[in-house]
């Protein structure tokens, strides 16, 4: 009963924005807050919530991208004010923002908002998509970006992105892309996308060098990535190994040679 409680409040808050009856950035963000606040008590098997779930994760969705794109939210504190999972560059001229969907399955799916503003100054959000083809075009990046790295690159600045999530009860994937700001819009410039096994891989970054690292195993046994060993090295216990380096050239990363 109580979440329906709020649900409804939120509905009507959510009424009031929609109608115009006020612009307030702030009343917005509260809005916001008090939605995803919501979203972490509803269950999503259970009847009824699922449709609430899913309505609550579109609200939020709608009004980040509202705010974000307002030229006025550059008088805010946006990183304080919004209780969302949120990661900013160095230079705190990018951030991503997430919140879990709480969809239920065993795909533990999140909703990332990237906030940054052009050259101008002008503020600009946007969904952060995967940039992997077989993932679908424009398929929603649904983990989290956790680290947000620098990179110069003939007098522009790159943000190398990286995070990952739980896509299966015993599956993982890391996802590592390079961004850049242009004159009218965030472009990606790399990315690097792998799914294994929980515990079976990592990829790291070493800034001294600029070299991106992976490794990651699976069973040839596997029926969802035992695919061979085409591609990898043939290891003991009837496991193949995968591995690879990728450089930073001044404008992107390169596979280096093995």
């Amino acid at each position: 009963m109580i979440r329906h409680i709020i649900f409804i409040i939120a509905i009507s808050l959510w009424t009031v924005v929609s109608f115009g009856q006020t612009d307030s950035i702030k009343e917005k963000i509260r809005l916001i807050n008090s939605c995803t606040a919501s979203l972490d008590t509803l269950i999503p098997l259970r009847d009824g919530d699922a449709a609430i779930i899913d309505s609550l994760n579109g609200q939020v969705t709608d009004l980040l991208l509202e705010i974000l794109n307002n030229k006025n939210i550059v008088r805010y504190k946006i990183e304080s004010l919004l209780h969302l999972h949120k990661t900013i560059s160095p230079d705190k001229k990018l951030i991503v923002f997430s919140f879990f969907e709480n969809t239920g399955g065993s795909y533990k799916s999140h909703i990332n908002i990237v906030y940054y503003r052009l050259p101008d100054g002008e503020p600009r959000g946007g969904k952060l998509a995967f940039c992997k083809q077989d993932r679908g075009v424009g398929n929603d990046y649904g983990g989290t970006i956790d680290e947000i790295s620098i990179l110069k690159s003939k007098g522009k600045t790159k943000y190398l992105c990286r995070g990952g999530g739980i896509s299966c009860n015993t599956c993982e994937f890391s996802y590592t892309a390079l961004l850049s700001i242009s004159d009218s819009s965030l472009q990606t410039d790399f990315c690097l996308d792998l799914d294994y096994r929980q515990g079976d891989g990592n990829v790291h970054y070493d800034p001294k060098t600029k070299t991106l690292s992976y490794r990651y195993t699976v069973s040839r046994d596997d029926i969802l990535y035992g695919t061979g060993c085409d591609d990898g090295q043939e290891i003991a216990g009837n496991r193949c190994g995968h591995s690879g380096q990728y450089r930073f050239n001044g404008d992107t990363f390169v596979r280096a040679h093995k």
